[in-house]
């Protein structure tokens, strides 16, 4: 990987990202559903929430799918470099980062509707319409999620570019977004996978400009 000043600058957009996803998982805490709650307490929710969903869900949640984007392209270099021939892993990284971000997006503007519905005073019915689809917005993110985890850990193992244990973890969180319900933890965990991998990153491009820094003998 080129150690040029925008490469220097994709770990700490992961470290930003993470950050960002945390507090809008905090902020936004914990939807009843639909199918599984008392309806009358799934609009209530959403009434009594309206301002904290807004937020986690369209600067917060938004922001850290842009700056996960960003950080995506640096681990997509990294796993590159070790690629003799076919870019299988980095691609399936790019191809599998591009839905992730684009269902953070699509989790974050779906949420917010539903606030927005109970905030413009709608009817129950329209709030929990909005409420059950939201419910399953997440979908989409398991399938990117899973195809980058999973491209992550094995093509972190296969090219020697990454710490076995951050490949494990990746392959162990991968894993349970193809088992649908396991998704929910994993979800909980990618803020902490964020950083992780955004310290890696960090950590290897230290490691190869250290040469590059000493000094030179007389």
């Amino acid at each position: 990987m080129n150690n040029d000043r925008f490469h220097r600058l994709l770990p700490i957009a992961g470290i930003i990202s993470a950050l960002l996803l945390g507090a809008a998982i905090f902020a936004s805490g914990s939807a009843p559903q639909v199918e599984k709650a008392n309806h009358a307490e799934v609009v209530s929710y959403y009434h009594d929430h309206t301002s904290a969903i807004m937020i986690a869900n369209i600067p917060l949640a938004l922001l850290s799918a842009f700056f996960l984007a960003v950080l995506l392209v640096g681990l997509r270099a990294t796993l590159r470099s070790g690629e003799a021939g076919e870019s299988t892993y980095s691609s399936l990284v790019a191809m599998g980062g591009t839905v992730l971000v684009g269902a953070i997006a699509v989790m974050g503007m779906v949420t917010a509707a539903v606030a927005g519905a109970a905030n413009s005073g709608l009817s129950d019915d329209s709030i929990l319409s909005a409420a059950i689809l939201a419910d399953y917005a997440w979908m989409p993110w398991l399938v990117g999620a899973a195809v980058t985890l999973l491209a992550t850990g094995i093509g972190g193992l296969r090219t020697a570019t990454l710490p076995k244990w951050i490949a494990w973890v990746s392959i162990v969180m991968g894993c349970l977004c193809l088992t649908g319900i396991g998704g929910i933890p994993a979800f909980m965990l990618m803020p902490l996978w964020i950083l992780a991998i955004s310290v890696v990153l960090l950590r290897r491009q230290s490691a190869e400009r250290a040469p590059s820094a000493s000094p030179r003998l007389a």
